[in-house]
């Protein structure tokens, strides 16, 4: 039985609270907006990747997503650079190199 979507947000932003807090001990108490504004800038950093990725798909005549395509999105757009030492150094290689 699927569970309600109000509910599931209420707990993800909870939890964002949660690990504000154990990631830096200093913090003990957190604005009420600030898990909100961490969740939707996860969505929209999200929804960026994919919509790039999905573009990298069609530039290959494909129509299925694969992790390749977000690892060749991340190598070509500056706005990724961050995650260049995330992703695999192999794939970056095989992705550069083709």
């Amino acid at each position: 039985m699927a569970r309600p979507l109000k509910p599931l947000a209420e707990e993800a932003l909870l939890y964002l609270g949660y690990l504000l807090k154990v990631i830096d001990e200093d913090i003990h108490m957190i604005s009420t907006e600030t898990p909100i504004l961490f969740a939707k800038a996860y969505e929209v950093f999200i929804l960026e990747l994919t919509i790039q990725s999905w573009l990298h798909v069609e530039e290959n005549k494909r129509r299925t997503f694969q992790k390749n395509d977000i690892v060749a999105t991340i190598t070509r757009k500056d706005i990724f650079d961050f995650l260049v030492d995330i992703v695999l150094r192999d794939e970056i290689k095989d992705e550069v190199a083709g």
